[in-house]
């Protein structure tokens, strides 16, 4: 085999393996948080197992689901579980999610996607609305938070199903998630014009 077809060969292989590892530029874009740190919510180099959860100011679903997202949030800090919160709103000014985290006084990272990669990433399409990621870097949940709306408006007293901290609890584990898809209940992302 020759230099040319070797190097072919690798490049083909390569263009399927960086999606897949997360090498390729689009798969692990970088953020600057609310506090001014620099994070790639979706990477996977140092084997944790990565969740974004989707948010925006004015979504009462997504900002009754703020006392569970801390809870996720304490419950799996000391474990290899990243938790990002992101804003979807291209117009968010960064002082408007500043107070925002503050007035439901979010404990996790927060950044704004202003140009919708990690929602087209992880093909999200609602607030509150959240992606796992494993330690490879696969997706292997997509969907809500848990049951606590069965609706729009229509918010339950008892939560009986926790989808995104068993699909947790399962990636953590190196499990199949049972449910990889739920469809979420709250506010539709809009496209970017």
């Amino acid at each position: 085999m020759n230099f040319m077809m070797a190097t072919r060969g690798f490049l083909i292989l390569s263009s399927f393996l960086l999606p897949v590892f997360g090498f390729a530029g689009e798969k692990t874009p970088e953020f600057t948080t609310l506090s001014g740190k620099k994070i790639a919510p979706l990477s996977h180099a140092d084997d944790t197992v990565a969740v974004v959860i989707f948010i925006t100011v004015d979504c009462p679903v997504a900002n009754a689901y703020a006392p569970e997202i801390n809870r996720l949030h304490q419950a799996f800090a000391d474990k290899p579980v990243r938790i990002t919160l992101v804003h979807v709103d291209p117009d968010l000014s960064a002082e408007d999610a500043k107070k925002h985290a503050s007035d439901y006084r979010l404990e996790a990272p927060v950044i704004i996607d202003r140009k919708h990669r990690l929602v087209a990433i992880t093909e999200a399409r609602y607030t509150p609305e959240a992606a796992v990621y494993d330690a490879k870097g696969e997706r292997v949940y997509l969907g809500r938070i848990n049951n606590l709306y069965s609706g729009f408006g229509d918010r339950r007293r008892v939560v009986t199903e926790h989808n995104l901290r068993d699909a947790i609890t399962a990636a953590l584990a190196g499990k199949p998630v049972t449910k990889p898809k739920v469809e979420p209940v709250g506010c539709y992302i809009p496209d970017l014009d």
